[in-house]
């Protein structure tokens, strides 16, 4: 069979980058990660699916630490733009909370539904509802960082 990369074929190359073949247990891994969140949203100080926008999905969950103005992390989730929500990745609050940095996690529509450019116009549509609402939930606007795992990572 004919290789197209360094000696892989299609279907080699194809396999290289399926995060779901290389890491078969997954599923155990994405529901351990909800039942965490699950059980961090009830112990913590948070505001819960704030709107940012039209869509349903156009949400944030916006966890506070006791300390004042901390800075913000704002985290995009991943589920290659079709799976998963926000409430999934909760748990990714807990540790940075008690360290005094308040962390947003904002919702968006998911493929098919929408396209990539929807995703990602609603994602800046978040980060400035985010920098202008900040300072209101008593969070630093001016120290906003960004970060997200695997398809929010991405965007």
């Amino acid at each position: 069979m004919k290789t197209v990369y360094r000696g892989f074929t299609p279907e080699q190359l194809q396999s290289q980058y399926s995060a779901r073949a290389a890491v078969p247990e997954h599923p155990q891994i994405f529901q351990r990660w909800r039942r965490m969140s699950v059980d961090f949203r009830a112990l913590s100080h948070a505001e819960l699916n704030i709107p940012y926008g039209e869509s349903p999905r156009e949400k944030v969950d916006l966890f506070l630490p006791s300390t004042e103005n901390p800075p913000l992390l704002v985290f995009i989730h991943g589920g290659y733009w079709q799976a998963m929500d926000k409430g999934d990745f909760s748990f990714i609050a807990r540790e940075l909370v008690a360290r005094g940095i308040a962390v947003a996690l904002p919702g968006y529509d998911l493929c098919p539904a929408v396209t990539l450019d929807q995703i990602a116009a609603q994602v800046r549509r978040a980060l400035l509802w985010l920098k202008l609402k900040a300072p209101e939930y008593g969070v630093d606007s001016k120290q906003m960082h960004l970060c997200g795992h695997s398809a929010g990572g991405q965007l």
